[in-house]
């Protein structure tokens, strides 16, 4: 697939998830505006993709103060193509554990920051009238199964669907498509590390519940070519859920 021409602006550009989407979109010719909290590990990120890393934004979502000076900064100097929303908080808490402040955090986080900025990027400013732009949305499968200790997460992930099907709607007249991938267990250092946490017995049970097993990050990274390219044009609004199976 092709992006040649196209800037694509990824949040949570530090994760493996993110990392490897940036990569496939920097291999499919694109230009890549880089968002992440942490100045050194977004440099580190970014240092691998050369040239194609037009831009790094120190941003933390957690704050949205910093919102409008990171995208009113970029007016007169680009056109944003696409938006891929990576970043995100996982956190595990049973019920007790679960007030009102951990449910907001999750929900601001995950939901609004990118509600927020899938706005902001929708600019008249910021759109190319001929190409226009595809917003992407990285959700989870708990949105839609029930896990417990992730009910702060689900709550938050299937707010952030939502979000994106109200945001296709309102952004359509603009030629903006918005989307989610939705991802079952994908293999990185972390979720590899909450793997291990869960004892071998468990582990293996978990893993059962996937037929073709878990995915990759580069399994992501192609499912988010397609979505952020002109081969997706006719869809929005929708969820491309990708889980081995696990929702079957």
């Amino acid at each position: 697939m092709d992006l040649s021409g196209r800037t694509i602006f990824i949040s949570g550009a530090t994760s493996a998830i993110g990392q490897a989407i940036a990569t496939a979109c920097a291999d499919a010719g694109a230009t890549l505006i880089l968002c992440g909290r942490d100045a050194e590990r977004l440099s580190q990120a970014s240092s691998p993709l050369a040239e194609a890393v037009i831009e790094r934004i120190v941003l933390d979502l957690a704050d949205e103060t910093g919102f409008a000076d990171a995208v009113t900064s970029l007016y007169g100097r680009c056109q944003i193509h696409g938006f891929v929303h990576v970043a995100g908080l996982h956190e595990i808490a049973p019920l007790n554990l679960t007030g009102s402040d951990r449910l907001l955090r999750a929900i601001k986080v995950n939901a609004i920051s990118g509600i927020e900025l899938s706005r902001r990027l929708a600019h008249a400013r910021l759109i190319d009238g001929s190409k226009g732009a595809s917003h992407l949305f990285l959700s989870s499968v708990a949105s839609h199964r029930a896990e417990a200790g992730l009910i702060a997460y689900s709550t938050a992930k299937a707010a952030l669907v939502a979000a994106m099907r109200g945001l296709a709607v309102e952004l359509a007249p603009k030629r903006v498509r918005v989307n989610a991938l939705t991802l079952g267990w994908v293999n990185t250092p972390a979720a590899e590390r909450t793997l291990a946490a869960m004892g071998q017995e468990r582990a293996a049970r978990y893993a059962a519940r996937y037929p073709l097993g878990f995915g990759d990050v580069s399994d992501v990274a192609d499912g988010a070519l397609f979505l952020l390219s002109e081969r997706s044009r006719w869809m929005t609004g929708t969820e491309l859920v990708m889980d081995g199976g696990f929702l079957a």
